[in-house]
């Protein structure tokens, strides 16, 4: 089920096409409209697959906040300690909590300002329930798999029956694949399986804050390949305090690829560390002068000569590192402390995301402490 299978359903120019490039819904809309419009309807031709997905997402994050922010004053009190553990989860979690929450309720308006636009359609008379919206996204947005449609990037996803129905692994997984004549797809799975064997699919190099708010569930720690503590928030702090030349570094950073977003310490691969734009950005900060030319700036990092330009600027880098895992520490450690009286799943997966914060700042920390970072 994707753009293409349900655009006679649609409207003309409705969904996207490889020759409309200005649809008035995207793929992610249009199936979810779908899903909403025909949840019960046992005569529709994806009936038989729409049977088979999920009934709810009782405990997703998603559904949470969402639930929450469409009727405070009405909001389940069985959910009330569940939504308290999220809000005390990491920064790095509220934040692509958050931003998936504002991409959900971006979909929702534009479904509704469609149906309002086209209120035939599907036999709705124009409206339909938001919470059978936000049931049918949510099943979008955990079960579709990017597939060559010819359609943008956004839209080249599709929705696949019994495919959909494989867990991830942080390993090598099965893969989806249209046959020669675009008729049929097939798994290709790149490993020997026996009779009886389970067949995993990679959703994504993920690390679990980015699983749990995407798909609600984290892996067992050993098992995630991706350990990080993101420290966006705390570097832009940072550059804030120095006023208008801070402003204008970030600008400069961004500019050259150097995103805030990507600011973070690592656990992997060995030694822990943080990342190279972290690196850069404070190289910046504790280097450059408020005339400085930014371009060329840029030229003497990359062409190797930093620290014989700056010898004495390595050192306040490290000091601000350091400082960063030191708060990091003591904040992982009071969260954790706080989280104590919860028990059972309400907020087992948050106290896993502050525990997985908390260890890479300690490894950082006692790479650093040890000469074992290197910053070229």
């Amino acid at each position: 089920m994707n753009a293409c299978t349900l655009a006679s359903f649609f409207p003309p120019n409705s969904l996207p096409s490889p020759d409309n490039n200005s649809p008035a819904l995207t793929a992610v809309q249009a199936l979810s409209l779908y899903l909403a419009a025909h949840r019960y309807d046992r005569t529709c031709t994806w009936a038989p697959y729409i049977r088979v997905l999920p009934i709810e997402f009782h405990d997703h994050p998603l559904n949470i906040v969402l639930t929450y922010r469409s009727s405070p004053e009405n909001f389940p009190k069985e959910l009330g300690p569940r939504y308290a553990a999220l809000l005390s989860a990491p920064p790095t979690f509220l934040s692509l909590l958050y931003e998936a929450t504002e991409r959900c309720e971006h979909d929702i308006g534009a479904v509704t300002a469609y149906l309002a636009r086209h209120a035939d359609l599907f036999g709705l008379h124009g409206k339909v329930d938001v919470r059978e919206i936000v049931w049918g996204w949510l099943n979008v947005n955990t079960r579709q798999v990017w597939m060559p449609l010819n359609l943008s990037k956004r839209d080249n996803i599709t929705l696949a029956p019994i495919f959909d129905m494989c867990n991830h692994t942080a390993g090598s997984g099965g893969e989806l694949k249209l046959s020669p004549a675009k008729r049929f797809v097939d798994l290709h799975v790149s490993y020997p399986l026996r009779k009886h064997d389970e067949v995993y699919i990679q959703y994504g190099p993920h690390s679990n804050a980015k699983l749990l708010v995407e798909y609600g569930f984290i892996l067992p720690s050993r098992d995630c390949r991706i350990w990080e503590a993101c420290v966006a928030d705390l570097v832009s702090t940072m550059f804030e305090a120095e006023g208008k030349r801070g402003k204008e570094m970030l600008a400069c950073l961004e500019q050259h690829g150097y995103l805030c977003r990507d600011f973070a310490l690592h656990f992997q691969p060995e030694p822990a560390a943080p990342s190279y734009g972290l690196i850069v950005a404070l190289r910046l900060l504790h280097s450059a002068s408020t005339s400085e030319d930014y371009a060329g700036w840029f030229q003497v990092l990359w062409n190797g000569q930093f620290s014989e330009r700056y010898p004495a600027a390595d050192a306040h880098v490290s000091r601000s590192i350091y400082d960063l895992c030191t708060f990091l520490i003591e904040r992982a450690e009071d969260a954790l402390d706080a989280l104590r009286h919860i028990s059972g799943f309400n907020g087992q997966d948050v106290k896993a995301l502050w525990q997985e914060e908390l260890t890479v700042a300690l490894a950082v920390e006692t790479n650093l402490r040890s000469g074992l970072i290197e910053f070229d």
